[in-house]
């Protein structure tokens, strides 16, 4: 879970429409957050988001930015770092392919299918 305060430090209110989303990086299984708008100038918004990381070891790195009406962007671009240790590997080789979780863009996915197969391989050896 990734937790941050943001201050309206505007002259406006940000609409009511108003969420939080992942704009780019490695795709972290991040629902968008509703903002309970509108947010008045001055007026602290927490947002909170849960994360799934990778299987893979490596660093992993997702950037956020508040929006609202047909895709308006504001406010700073922020992004949360996801390290998952490389020791994990060793459990992850040993996991079935019928276990992991097959969905578009996942770090599983990018990887070649000849590099599953190795590791599968190797399990099996």
């Amino acid at each position: 879970m990734k937790y941050w305060t943001f201050r309206n430090e505007g002259e406006q209110d940000w609409p009511e429409d108003t969420v939080f989303i992942q704009t780019n990086g490695d795709l972290l299984k991040v629902e968008t957050f509703s903002v309970k708008g509108p947010v008045k100038p001055g007026q602290e918004v927490d947002v909170w988001l849960e994360m799934k990381a990778p299987i893979l070891p490596g660093r992993y790195c997702a950037y956020f930015r508040f929006q609202h009406g047909e895709n308006q962007r504001f406010g700073q671009k922020v992004w949360a770092d996801i390290l998952v240790d490389p020791e994990m590997q060793e459990q992850y080789e040993h996991l079935k392919e019928s276990e992991y979780e097959r969905q578009e863009n996942s770090p599983l996915l990018n990887m070649s299918e000849q590099r599953v197969s190795s590791l599968l391989s190797e399990e099996n050896s």
